[in-house]
Formats: structure tokens, sequence, C-alpha cells
């Protein structure tokens, strides 16, 4: 036994195999996910022998397939049959999926295994005539082919997980809450709509804080709400991308947290040190962003490389390290920035406007992450989503700076 990450283990497996099977849970989340992403089928591509074959099951039902499960089932043939020159679906209560490099090296005839069978002389309790029958039946088969025919799924990668999502929308499908017919919404709209959603929240900002008597401090309030919102997405983001490249993320949960939260209190003691008159905080707040655009700008390209693994796996962490500390710094900063606006303009007492501004601060942070794992990261995919917050964070900007020129 080895006990460590199984995407590691393949990575460096210094022999080759015969035969990998795969024993894993559906691709529900997005930890179960990178075991069936197409980076992770090359991986294991890779330590097969000429002609070897992978395998694994999900749970499935014999005589029918829902139009959800159909979706899941095809993303995965799809995203198969780009790394496996063949691949085969065995239906039944629980769907086998197999791919081998050679075309022709599976084969689906009852009749002919069961020759096979009696050829070599292996005595089965489990694998006989009954059961080859029934699992390699025709019209199950058909049923099934007919079924992933009608889909038009969407490749399963890394930076892509779109499985758990279809995975979400199967067990939505089973409940009467609602639940599923939301995700389908989604999952169905036009694919630019996060775009118009972002660009949308951040036109809503911008009226906002005209009508308003007071233009500074409804700025700096939403503001508070979009650093909020961006620094959860950010954290989202580089937790699922470590949990993608590295695996461990259970045991470093810890570590990853502490650096956001020291993040956090290094950005607010450099807040507190620079006291600026009131006329040079919406300036540090414009550079604030500025800094925020090249620090996403950085991280997206930073995905970029480190998913053609040209990178060592220590590099990586270190990377994640310092990103996360980073993600923190620059909320921690902006934080105080704002709310040292409002509490200077304001004439409520400080517990109200320090109340205030932490509040919008939890719901932003509440809004960006329930977007950004259940929607963007999915349906988007890492890099889009940092995309999404590098328009909002522009968005901001723009903002900013009609602020700072309409106050001289």
């Amino acid at each position: 036994f080895h006990f460590l990450d199984g995407r590691f283990y393949v990575k460096d497996a210094e022999r080759d195999y015969d035969a990998v099977i795969l024993d894993l849970p559906e691709p529900l989340s997005a930890q179960v996910n990178r075991f069936y992403s197409r980076e992770f089928f090359e991986e294991v591509k890779g330590i097969l022998k000429p002609g070897g074959v992978f395998s694994f099951k999900l749970p499935s039902s014999e005589n029918y397939i829902s139009p959800q499960r159909a979706q899941l089932l095809g993303s995965l043939k799809k995203t198969m049959e780009l790394v496996f020159e063949q691949v085969l679906i065995l239906p039944g209560t629980s769907n086998i999926f197999l791919g081998t490099d050679r075309s022709g090296e599976l084969l689906f005839d009852p009749d002919l295994l069961l020759e096979r069978l009696h050829a070599t002389q292996i005595e089965t309790k489990f694998v006989n005539q009954n059961f080859l029958f029934d699992r390699l039946s025709f019209f199950r088969m058909k049923m099934l082919e007919d079924n992933l025919a009608a889909t038009i799924p969407k490749l399963n990668t890394d930076l892509n997980p779109i499985c758990y999502y279809y995975g979400g929308l199967l067990w939505a499908s089973q409940f009467r809450l609602g639940g599923g017919k939301i995700l389908q919404f989604f999952y169905e709209l036009p694919g630019g709509w996060p775009w118009l959603f972002v660009l949308t929240l951040g036109v809503m900002i911008y009226l906002l804080s005209r009508i308003r008597a007071n233009h500074l401090i409804a700025t700096s309030k939403l503001l508070i709400f979009t650093v909020g919102f961006a620094s959860m997405v950010g954290e989202v983001v580089i937790l699922l991308s470590y949990q993608t490249f590295r695996g461990y993320l259970y045991s470093r949960i810890g570590l990853l947290l502490a650096l956001f939260m020291a993040g956090l209190a290094l950005g607010a003691l450099i807040g507190r040190r620079y006291r600026l008159q009131i006329k040079g905080l919406p300036k540090a707040l414009l550079l604030c962003q500025v800094v925020f655009v090249i620090y996403i700008s950085g991280f997206i390209i930073s995905l970029g490389v480190i998913s053609s693994g040209s990178i060592p796996s220590l590099v990586v962490e270190t990377i994640t390290y310092i990103y996360m500390l980073v993600a923190g710094l620059l909320g921690g900063v902006q934080f105080v920035f704002a709310n040292n606006i409002i509490m200077r303009m304001q004439s409520r007492e400080v517990t109200r406007s320090c109340g205030t501004a932490y509040g919008l601060d939890l719901l932003g942070s509440g809004v960006g992450a329930a977007f950004c794992s259940a929607f963007f990261v999915p349906l988007l995919g890492l890099r889009e989503t940092l995309g999404l917050l590098l328009v909002f964070a522009l968005l901001c900007i723009s903002l900013l700076a009609w602020l700072v020129v309409s106050r001289k």
C-alpha cells in the first residue's frame, strides 16, 4: 500500500501496469472531480503498458438513464475519448467505463467473451454466462448509447471541473426544493452571462454611489462589499487550485486559512500605520485596486504555467502560500481605508459605523463564496473566474478614478 495522494502516485509511478482500476465515488465535489479530469486520464495512460486497460464505475440504473445522469456520463465519455483510442461503457446498476490505447482491444460480444473465458479455463464465481449476457445486453447498450448521443456535454478538466456541476444537477433533480431548476437555469444560460452579471453589478454599484447625497461614503460602503466579494472569490479559487494540483488540501487547509487571516491582519496594520487625510484615502484605495489587478493577472498566468506541469511541486506550494497571504493583505488594507472614510464622515458612533462596514464585508464574502463555488468555477473554470474578478476590479478602478477626479 502507498499512503499518499493518488494523483501524486500516478504522476511519479516508476513502473507500468496492465490495468488501473479507479475505485472512488462519483465526481460530486471538486475534491473527487480531479480524479475524473482529462489531465488525470492522461497521467493514467502514461503508466499503462501498451494495450493496458483503465477502468472505473459510476452508479446508474439498468433500464433508465435520466437526462442529468446522461450529461454526467456523456462528459466523462467525451473526456476519456480524447485520451484513449477506444472507450467502452458497460450498462447496469453501475456503468463500468473501460479505456485502452488500442482500437479493437475491448470486446463487447458476450458469446466471444464466454468462449475465451472457457478457453483460458479461468474459474469464476461471479462472472459467468448470465452475467455476461446481462451486462452486454444489446438493448441496454443501445439505450445507453442513444441517451448519451442526445446530450452535448462539456469536457471535464482540471481548470474546468464541469462534472461536479453535473453531479449537483443529478442530485438536485431527485428533490422538489427547486435547486435543480436553479442549477439547470444557470447551465442553459448563454455563455456570456457571467460577464453580464459582473457588468450589471458594476453599473449598479456606480448608480448607487451617484444617487446618494455623499458619494464618498456610499462608494466606500460599496467598495467594502466588493472587497469582501473579491477576496472570497480569490480565496476559493486558490483553495480549489491547490487541491487540484497538490491534492493535500485537508492537511494544509489550516495553514492556508491562517495565511489568509495573517494577510488580513498585516493589511489592517499597514492601513492603520498610514493615517492619511480624507483626500488621500480615495487615491490609496485606487492604488490598492491597481495592485489587485496586477495580482489577479499574475495569478491567471501562474495557473496556466502550473497546469502545464512544468513547475516542481514545492514551487507550486510556495506560490500558493504567497498568493493566499497577498489576497488577505489586499483585503485588509482596503477594508481599513474604506472604513476610515465612513468613520470620519459619518456622525454616528464608531460601533455603528464599524458594524455596518463589517456587515457589508460579510455580505460580499457570502455572495462571492456562493456564486464562485456553485456557478463560476464549474461552469466557467478557474482562470475564467479570475478573469471575471479582473473585470470587476477594473470597474472598481473606474469608479474610484471618477471619485478622485470629481473631488479635486
